[in-house]
């Protein structure tokens, strides 16, 4: 038993290995940016024209640069110098964006440019910062998995497949780091289950407040986190410390009143300030009295979506997008949860950070998909389907471990075999959304498309 134990680990490991080695090699140098970073549309009347604003000139070449990312440059200073020319129109740029969607980027490429003197090519520096979170993403994968499920197997089973998910790979070179929130949550949740939780409430609390500060400024990593600490408090509340919970929970307006003095000092403004959550929640509410009261609610909205279509249309496709991202992951990510003694919390969180992860878009009222935003319910069916694999192969020493490496492979497949899948992943196949393999390149008024 103890060889077979072994042998699992030693073969886990060197598949774990190989999978780093080749997702990093294969990616790194191809520039996923012009297309990972917005949606081409099948359809040549939803097509909105792409989003090149500006270029500059590097030592590396030419590096076209996107509406979306010339905030970064702006944000991290200490970048702008490494570039020929400023941006046209900085201070119209820094008003426009969100600061706490991509501030991190910004802020960790800008650190790591001090740190080595501003000797180091900025695209050197974004490859860096990518692939530090991506293998961060990694360990604490590994070591939840660890904690959680008391499996090895099962460990490096859910590492392998994060280290494979294209929500990393894709983005090595990548200046806007659209995966910052799940990286957060992930090392929030290690910290807090093997160490903070243990603390006593005072200390609880002083490492609480540069974590939830860390996690406004990083896509809404804070909110996702919060669910996590909630929901296990609640289901597991006779081991729960809970004046420690509400000592990390007191330290959130203090985190948020920082925040708010520094994009008040930068003049940047928050994700939150874009949408009117009041409005919406006072008309959901109003439709769902209506609809208690027997009335007709199909002219009224709910959530931002007409009548109930966020319960029947947008929950379900939020949850299809996870299928689109890997259809093994989540044919065996809840099974496998089922396996665990943690099930409860754990598929809670689940649903919650699905629900949580689509309420930007559901408040802008949009329908469209982004990888980053199910990433948080993913994780947990990774989570899942290592479990489940792990225990299939050590069922069986020779058959069990075959089925298991068999699945493993098969989810690694579907991370890793097309490119373009990989690609279109970021958005997700709800029947109007595709990659196109075009390329638009515009002449005032003139459009040529090859």
């Amino acid at each position: 038993m103890m060889a077979t134990a072994t042998m699992h680990r030693t073969l886990f490991s060197a598949i774990l290995a190989v999978v780093m080695v080749w997702a990093f090699v294969s990616n790194v140098g191809r520039d996923n940016e012009t297309l990972n970073s917005m949606p081409y549309f099948s359809d040549e009347s939803l097509y909105y024209g792409g989003g090149i604003e500006d270029a500059f000139v590097t030592e590396t070449g030419l590096v076209p640069v996107m509406v979306e990312k010339l905030d970064l440059f702006v944000n991290a200073h200490v970048l702008v110098r490494d570039l020929s020319r400023q941006p046209s129109q900085v201070g119209t740029y820094v008003s426009q964006f969100t600061a706490d969607r991509y501030f991190s980027s910004s802020y960790l490429a800008s650190l790591w440019a001090r740190a080595t003197f501003g000797q180091v090519p900025i695209r050197i520096l974004y490859i860096a910062v990518n692939a530090a979170l991506w293998i961060t993403a990694i360990a604490a994968t590994y070591r939840l998995a660890q904690v959680w499920f008391e499996n090895h197997l099962a460990a490096l089973g859910s590492a392998t497949l994060v280290a494979a998910w294209p929500l990393f790979t894709l983005m090595f070179q990548s200046m806007k780091v659209q995966y910052g929130a799940l990286v957060y949550f992930l090392v929030g949740m290690y910290f807090y289950e093997c160490h903070v939780r243990k603390f006593r409430p005072a200390r609880q609390a002083f490492f609480a407040l540069p974590f939830w500060f860390i996690g406004l400024n990083c896509s809404g990593g804070a909110v996702y986190l919060l669910i996590f600490i909630l929901i296990r408090a609640t289901f597991r509340w006779r081991e729960t410390n809970w004046l420690g919970v509400a000592a990390i929970l007191a330290m959130i307006p203090p985190a948020v009143l920082i925040q708010g003095q520094l994009l008040d000092f930068y003049r940047l403004r928050s994700l939150l300030q874009t949408f009117s959550y009041g409005a919406v929640l006072k008309e959901s509410l109003a439709t769902l009295l209506h609809a208690l009261r027997g009335e007709d609610v199909s002219t009224r909205q709910f959530l931002h979506f007409p009548g109930f279509t966020y319960l029947t249309g947008q929950i379900p496709r939020s949850a299809l997008s996870l299928w689109h991202g890997n259809a093994l992951v989540v044919t065996l990510g809840v099974p496998g949860l089922l396996l665990t003694r943690h099930r409860l919390w754990l598929l809670a969180t689940t649903a919650m950070c699905l629900i949580a992860g689509f309420l930007p878009i559901t408040f802008a009222g949009n329908a469209y998909f982004y990888a980053g935003f199910g990433a948080p319910a993913m994780i947990f069916l990774i989570f899942g389907t290592g479990l489940l694999l792990a225990r299939v192969a050590e069922a069986s020493p020779r058959i069990g471990t075959l089925a298991s490496l068999a699945g493993l492979g098969l989810g690694l497949w579907l991370f890793m075999s097309s490119y373009v899948d990989a690609l279109d992943y970021f958005y997700g196949d709800l029947g109007f959304l595709n990659l196109s393999d075009r390329v638009y390149v515009y002449h005032g008024d003139v459009v040529d498309v090859y």
